[in-house]
């Protein structure tokens, strides 16, 4: 009489392997082998609210079995290990693109590195840095109008800056307006 009831529980958490995964429904199903090699077709993937990947074949994670029952199966925790960001510091959390590289982490001291071969920033109406100091080591190209108080170019101001003018005086300070 317990025999059944045993191993039903033995049956419910198990680990697998990701053999395919399907993202085009509202919740990810994917395929799964699990470890007596039995294959399950459409198995619902749960993710964290919020988050969502896509994981690559040979991920491994977890499978729940309602009730024992291979019937109602669920996947959780589908990682590729080999691919995962590691090192990180205690306390740290990332988000990585499994095969590629690119990654964000926050770090402590309230540092959030970004390592990426290009960002891309869609706004619809305005993007805003709320900061003391930008900081750049590269070029910077923008292809409207900049707009400051005033701007410093090698410590001179072209604000309040003088000239020589043509009789060796100096000339008064720039006057607003534009072209």
């Amino acid at each position: 009489m317990l025999a059944p009831m045993a191993r039903r529980l033995r049956l419910m958490v198990g680990r697998c392997l990701l053999v395919a995964a399907d993202d085009a429904r509202q919740r990810q199903n994917v395929q799964i082998k699990l470890l007596s090699g039995e294959v399950a077709d459409d198995v619902e993937h749960y993710q964290q609210a919020g988050f969502t990947s896509v994981p690559l074949p040979g991920a491994v994670g977890l499978f729940l079995a309602s009730g024992g029952k291979r019937s109602g199966l669920a996947a959780l925790l589908l990682e590729n290990k080999e691919q995962r960001l590691n090192g990180l510091e205690p306390g740290d959390a990332a988000i990585y693109h499994i095969g590629e590289g690119h990654h964000l982490v926050l770090e402590k001291d309230g540092v959030a590195r970004l390592v990426c071969q290009r960002l891309v920033i869609e706004a619809s109406a305005q993007v805003d840095f709320q900061t003391p100091l930008a900081s750049f080591s590269g070029d910077i190209e923008v292809a409207g109008t900049s707009t400051a108080t005033d701007h410093l170019s090698s410590g001179i101001s072209g604000l309040g800056h003088l000239h020589t003018g043509n009789l060796g005086a100096p000339t008064s300070p720039p006057i607003g307006g534009g072209l």
